[in-house]
């Protein structure tokens, strides 16, 4: 998710997260929509919804 994370090079995690903390920091409309799309990819996970996925996907292959 790149809308939604700062994804960090292993070989320059300390420069990475220097310059990634920079750019947020100085880009309040980037952290704004960085925090509302993760919100929204949250939802997905949300355990309401993860029942409810579960109970109709388990229904669907019982035939009921």
């Amino acid at each position: 998710c790149g809308e939604c994370a700062i994804i960090l090079e292993k070989e320059s995690v300390i420069y990475g997260l220097y310059s990634s903390i920079l750019k947020l920091y100085h880009s309040p409309s980037l952290r704004t929509s960085m925090s509302q799309t993760g919100l929204a990819i949250s939802q997905q996970y949300a355990k309401e919804r993860y029942a409810k996925d579960f109970f109709n996907a388990i229904s669907s292959k019982s035939g009921n």
